[in-house]
């Protein structure tokens, strides 16, 4: 089985308007790691949300001096195709993340605008693995004790430990894999896992 834990930084919450400024991956097959990858990119000319900026503390200075675009999803998508044939319909990641139909949506939209042939659904199973959706299963008894279920706030009550460097790419990556695992091994429902 090969999945493809995958992370995204916007300029905003609209895949139709924003773009990704950074983008994480980390890839497994078959339970084992593969390779880690980041790259920070500059999506410009797109609408940038000052308020998305905040959360990422980065500036859009910083974003001009970011590699272009074109250049970090043609490395991104060189990276898939040596992963999958992606003619083979039995031969796709399973896309991986925190709010996955988020992330799903800008990779979308990035790989359009980067080559319109380059198509989503050549690498990647659908639907989605959405972290976000088994943890709200998984910690369903818990959830009203909870003062949101962001990343952040899921790791902490999960692990009992601050997730550092929230909003960066790959930390986000890292997080959203550590509770991936924690909840397949202990099993969707907390308190199923709890009683056995």
């Amino acid at each position: 089985m090969k999945e493809a834990y995958i992370d995204v930084e916007t300029t905003g919450l609209s895949a139709y308007k924003n773009g990704i400024i950074e983008l994480a991956l980390i890839v497994e097959i078959d339970g084992i790691e593969q390779f880690r990858w980041a790259s920070k990119m500059n999506p410009l000319p797109c609408e940038v949300d000052q308020k998305a900026l905040d959360v990422t503390s980065i500036t859009l200075e910083e974003i001009q001096t970011y590699p272009h675009m074109q250049a970090v999803i043609g490395d991104f998508v060189a990276r898939l195709d040596s992963l999958v044939v992606k003619w083979d319909k039995k031969d796709k990641l399973h896309f991986t993340a925190y709010n996955a139909i988020f992330d799903q949506d800008f990779v979308r939209n990035t790989m359009k605008a980067f080559d319109p042939r380059c198509y989503f659904g050549s690498y990647f199973w659908w639907p989605v693995t959405d972290v976000m959706g088994l943890a709200a299963e998984f910690l369903k008894e818990q959830r009203p004790l909870m003062v949101d279920f962001k990343l952040g706030t899921v790791y902490e009550w999960l692990f009992d430990e601050k997730l550092e460097d929230a909003h960066e790419a790959m930390a986000d990556i890292k997080a959203t894999r550590r509770i991936h695992k924690h909840i397949t091994q202990h099993g969707i429902r907390r308190d199923n896992a709890d009683s056995s």
